[in-house]
């Protein structure tokens, strides 16, 4: 009987333990620190980006059909983006170039690339390092709008920016 109550006792304890281990708070990395498994405070604050930042880094500009010149908005935005990439040193940026959905596949993704390009041009001319910049196009594979119309076309001609640490 007392071999019983011990078995039934040492279960209830390695149950205990299991549930136990199970509920284990787990840490948060602060915001923007992706991918900051092993590095100190410092390399975190560096990567990281404040949400002022993050808005800037998220502001896509847009381009007319069939075009990849830069619009007076789109100079401006990438003006903004320009003084942030420069002050982060260890920020990468990867330069997203949109179609809509109009001509074909092989057309519209050099477009893309054109585009993507153009705001390299632009923004390695107002200084960012070439190391920061990289550029890809998904023609239009990825759009921000679904819709056949002129509305939905415009949102999709764009570039969009992305941070890579």
């Amino acid at each position: 009987m007392r071999t019983k109550h011990l078995t039934i006792s040492a279960l209830l304890v390695c149950l205990a333990l299991l549930l136990g281990a199970g509920c284990a708070k787990q840490q948060v990395a602060p915001a923007g620190a992706e991918g900051t498994t092993g590095m100190n405070q410092s390399e975190i604050e560096a990567r990281s980006l404040s949400e002022s930042q993050r808005i800037v880094l998220s502001e896509k500009i847009y381009f007319d059909f069939d075009k990849y010149d830069l619009s007076p908005e789109a100079r401006a935005v990438l003006d903004r983006k320009a003084q942030l990439i420069r002050s982060k040193p260890n920020l990468k940026v990867l330069i997203e170039g949109h179609c809509d959905e109009r001509g074909t596949q092989e057309y519209n993704l050099a477009l893309g690339e054109r585009r993507a390009k153009a705001a390299e041009r632009y923004l390695l001319m107002l200084g960012v390092p070439a190391a920061q910049l990289e550029t890809v196009s998904y023609g239009e594979e990825r759009p921000a709008v679904i819709g056949h119309n002129e509305n939905a076309w415009a949102q999709n001609r764009r570039d969009e920016f992305q941070a890579v640490w």
